[in-house]
């Protein structure tokens, strides 16, 4: 995948390999928050993004400035407008605490 400015030059390209892959999955993710200290951090997800996505959403509960917010019936690609709606509101909210 290549992400491109608006004249059309590659800024950078992401591929996903298998090994990529296998690393990904092998990450230690509870240890991974606890290094996370010194920052807000925001996790979104749908109620209906697969089994367990609230539990999976508090799972980063290790990082010290952890918000999570779960937006009612959306699936994983928030796909129904609403939804988006909802993610939007969730994120500008999350953005401009405190400004």
């Amino acid at each position: 995948m290549a992400w491109k400015n608006e004249e059309g030059k590659v800024l950078f390209k992401s591929i996903l390999t298998k090994q990529s892959m296998d690393k990904r999955m092998c990450l230690d993710m509870d240890a991974v928050a606890r290094r996370i200290q010194r920052t807000n951090v925001l996790t979104i997800r749908g109620s209906a993004d697969g089994e367990n996505a609230v539990a999976k959403a508090n799972k980063f509960s290790a990082i010290r400035l952890h918000d999570v917010a779960i937006i009612d019936g959306a699936d994983h690609h928030f796909s129904n407008l609403e939804h988006g709606a909802a993610l939007v509101d969730e994120l500008v909210e999350f953005l401009t605490r405190g400004v």
